[in-house]
């Protein structure tokens, strides 16, 4: 499976969960899909 099809199914699943609270707070998170976090214990 492709990356853009992993996250189209992410994404899908993020906004059947999430709906009830509108799309002021859903589309931003998954509008972004280039964001890379990196975590680094101190």
């Amino acid at each position: 499976m492709a990356d853009s099809e992993v996250d189209d199914r992410i994404d899908t699943a993020y906004r059947t969960k999430c709906s009830r609270f509108g799309g002021a707070y859903v589309n931003p998170v998954v509008a972004v899909r280039s964001t890379t976090l990196r975590l680094v214990p101190r």
